[in-house]
């Protein structure tokens, strides 16, 4: 993965990035920075020269450096949880059964190239958190953001099981809960010498939303 993919990842995911304002302009920069390098590299009067603009252009959209710094980790946040939303639509309009769920987790289901950016999505998603969790302010915004997702993933795992497709051995909320958290641990994994496989990790997803059996006892 490198800063560039990434950046790409989070314009096509972010279309209110490439409105011309001179607050997307400003979070653009911002999240180039945060990209390439950690925040301390986000200094107010070299973002705005960048972009051609007077520094209290800063302070009369984000109030301070931090606000700046602030914004983009959350503008990062949100966009790479805009595809998850469209991976929640695409589930409930074209799977209608247990084969075909089961069907999105097996060997060469999915692409490379989506395989790549799903693991870019939850690295930095991995990173946005981390951050947030020393920042009061960001930390509830990026929580009010997990909190809607969360929404959303529960309402299509308690349709999914409405639909006998998943079974009900645990609830909506728990599945949401361990899916979440599932791709928490398999970012922390792909940072690892040796991570798991796209399809190893297939499999651990269908044993534990109760699609495949578990594997025998050595």
């Amino acid at each position: 993965m490198t800063g560039d993919d990434l950046f790409e990842v989070i314009l096509t995911d972010s279309p209110q990035l490439r409105d011309g304002s001179p607050r997307s302009a400003l979070l653009g920069a911002a999240i180039r920075r945060l990209i390439h390098d950690d925040e301390t590299s986000i200094r107010v009067l070299q973002i705005s020269g960048e972009i051609g603009m007077s520094p209290s252009v800063v302070y009369s959209n984000f109030g301070s450096r931090q606000g700046l710094v602030d914004a983009a980790y959350l503008q990062i946040f949100r966009s790479v949880t805009n595809a998850s939303y469209a991976t929640i639509d695409a589930i409930a309009a074209t799977v209608d059964s247990a084969g075909a769920m089961a069907a999105r987790w097996t060997p060469g289901a999915e692409s490379e190239e989506r395989l790549h950016r799903q693991s870019i999505r939850r690295r930095v998603r991995l990173r946005v958190v981390a951050a947030s969790l020393t920042r009061r302010r960001l930390s509830r915004e990026v929580n009010h953001e997990r909190e809607r997702y969360q929404q959303a993933s529960t309402a299509l795992f308690a349709d999914l099981q409405r639909r006998s497709i998943l079974p009900t051995s645990l609830s909506a909320k728990q599945l949401a809960v361990v899916h979440e958290g599932l791709n928490l641990i398999r970012a922390v994994d792909e940072t690892m010498p040796s991570p798991l496989s796209a399809d190893e990790w297939n499999e651990v997803k269908a044993v534990l939303f109760g699609l495949k059996p578990l594997p025998p006892s050595p």
